[in-house]
């Protein structure tokens, strides 16, 4: 009985880093939405690392749901593929 009770808990903690991460890339999606077509180097470098913020959040999130899913291999998300 107890190993259920750590399973469930690992579970309930899995759900919600995956749940912080989802959130975490709406946020740095919105960030950059709000910057678009401003010109600077400022922007273009906070442009750049948005981008990377989303693509390490979305890497973690696919790890962490091919874990949850029993998944042996995760394949990085590139820049193209996230849109970015």
């Amino acid at each position: 009985m107890e190993v259920t009770k750590i399973q469930l808990m690992n579970n309930n903690n899995k759900d919600e880093q995956i749940h912080k991460l989802e959130r975490e890339i709406w946020l740095f999606e919105q960030w950059l939405i709000s910057i678009e077509g401003q010109e600077g180097d400022t922007q273009t470098r906070i442009r750049h690392a948005y981008k990377e913020c989303i693509t390490s959040r979305k890497l973690a999130l696919a790890k962490l749901q091919a874990d949850d899913e029993g998944a042996t291999s995760v394949e990085p998300p590139t820049l193209s593929q996230s849109n970015y």
